[in-house]
């Protein structure tokens, strides 16, 4: 996958916006994940977004 610029606030219309979190708060709950940070990553396509990878991290290496 090609990677852009990550701007906040995002520019992304709110009704994706609020997809996007929907999509990772059921992914969290999927994997029993309930309570600390939560590294997520999702590709957005006409269909909607749609997981990469989640887990019980913060962000990095």
């Amino acid at each position: 996958f090609e990677e852009t610029i990550y701007v906040t606030p995002s520019r992304l219309p709110e009704g994706i916006q609020q997809a996007i979190i929907d999509t990772a708060e059921q992914a969290t709950r999927a994997i029993g994940l309930s309570e600390g940070p939560v590294h997520a990553e999702l590709r957005i396509n006409n269909d909607g977004p749609w997981v990469i990878e989640v887990a019980g991290r913060s962000i990095g290496g």
